[in-house]
């Protein structure tokens, strides 16, 4: 089966960690819940504007090949609902 892989890129560190899913529709919805959480330990809702998601390629997971493709997906300010 084939999973896209994605990673939130920190403007001032690089991208870090790894999310695997299906679509890119997972991965928007938790991070919507960080960003607007209440977790005060939370850089990404500290800094929105630091952070965005890109789809960095597929995973093929019955033969382990990746397939490397960067792609913008959002700006982490773009979930942040208005108070």
């Amino acid at each position: 089966m084939e999973m896209k892989i994605y990673s939130v890129k920190d403007a001032k560190v690089g991208f870090t960690g790894l999310s695997i899913e299906k679509s890119q529709l997972p991965v928007l919805r938790n991070l919507e819940m960080i960003v607007n959480g209440s977790d005060e330990n939370s850089m990404i809702a500290k800094f929105p504007n630091d952070f965005a998601l890109y789809e960095l390629g597929t995973i093929d997971t019955d033969t382990g090949t990746i397939s490397p493709s960067v792609k913008f997906v959002a700006e982490m300010s773009s979930l942040k609902k208005s108070s």
